[in-house]
């Protein structure tokens, strides 16, 4: 099963991002972890959400914070075998990246969520975790959700790289996100610095022979940028 951490700073920003990760978690089978990184007093706002349609109704507790409203945050449209994720949490405001990472590779996180702060919460008992420094020591990519992106299904995703050097891992993962959503996936050649421009038709050949064959994807189509 696959896992979407969230990285929550008590923002707007990480609230916005969380929204996207539950709509991936439900496209392609993922559950969440809401992974806090400011202390719980420092989170804001907290607010409280209950699991039903809009009246509290016995046995059921009300579920507080960014975990209760992505919880709460589920569409009346849905077919009964909608996958539902299952979203959990944890406080990471006391980790060090270390910590972080041994934790993403202990989970085997499959993707991580962050929300591009444009006003970062400021707490001086926590010390901010460089995400550079952890994504340098995992195999998962980080997926930087900006303030003001609209929240919709995927239909185009590009991976630009030079040709000659193609991650497969890279475009496997993207497939994995691309294929629930029925999007396009292009590889955008564009040549590493002090490489010239390869022809088409020899672009053509490398893609076909070493990138197409190899990813078993309908939607997979190349682009030659010179």
């Amino acid at each position: 099963m696959k896992t979407i951490l969230i990285i929550n700073d008590g923002s707007a920003e990480a609230k916005h991002a969380g929204e996207l990760a539950l709509q991936i978690g439900r496209k392609t089978n993922a559950n969440l972890l809401l992974a806090n990184a400011q202390k719980a007093g420092a989170l804001t706002p907290v607010k409280e959400y209950v699991l039903t349609s809009g009246k509290k109704e016995a046995g059921i507790e009300p579920v507080t914070g960014l975990i209760g409203y992505l919880k709460s945050h589920a569409p009346t449209d849905q077919p009964a075998d909608t996958f539902k994720p299952d979203i959990t949490e944890i406080d990471i405001s006391a980790y060090h990246e270390k910590e972080l990472i041994q934790l993403i590779i202990k989970r085997n996180i499959w993707m991580i969520v962050k929300g591009l702060t444009e006003t970062p919460v400021i707490n001086h008992e926590t010390k901010p975790i460089n995400i550079h420094g952890v994504l340098n020591r995992v195999s998962c990519p980080l997926l930087i959700v900006p303030a003001h992106f609209c929240l919709k299904e995927f239909e185009r995703i590009v991976y630009m790289a030079d040709l000659r050097y193609c991650r497969m891992l890279v475009l496997k993962q993207l497939v994995e996100l691309a294929k629930p959503y029925q999007a396009s996936l292009m590889v955008a050649h564009i040549s590493a610095k002090g490489l010239g421009p390869i022809e088409d038709h020899y672009a053509t050949s490398l893609f076909c022979e070493t990138v197409s064959d190899k990813v078993n994807y309908d939607g997979l189509i190349f682009n030659n940028i010179k």
